[in-house]
């Protein structure tokens, strides 16, 4: 016998899926142009985002910064002197697909994110 489940069950399940625990977070300075690797799960889950920051100081040079997550582009941000982005939205990439910062051009850029690591 299948069990189907019920709306709010199903409300319950995308609201934990959002908003639940953060198993993992982390916070670097990128200054490299080019892709950075900002992390990485084990092998064989994938990368369920849920938060994103990125923040330059009021003297940086301007940049667009490109995030990847499993190899797609997830967000492209112009990002001038004493710029801030940030974003809570859950986005997941692909199974060992890692989390991934590239500036054009070289910038100081802060990065803050929160995430989970799922199996597939």
């Amino acid at each position: 016998m299948t069990y189907a489940k019920s709306a709010m069950e199903k409300q319950i399940d995308a609201l934990l899926q959002r908003f639940g625990a953060v198993v993992a977070g982390g916070g670097q300075l990128a200054t490299l142009a080019g892709p950075t690797t900002l992390y990485t799960p084990t092998s064989g889950n994938f990368i369920r985002l849920k938060w994103l920051y990125l923040g330059t100081a009021s003297t940086a040079t301007e940049t667009v910064a490109t995030i990847a997550l499993g190899g797609v582009t997830t967000y492209v941000v112009p990002l001038i002197a004493g710029g801030i982005f940030a974003h809570a939205s859950v986005r997941e990439g692909a199974v060992d697909g890692v989390l991934a910062i590239s500036l054009s051009p070289a910038a100081n850029v802060y990065v803050d994110y929160e995430l989970e690591e799922q199996g597939p």
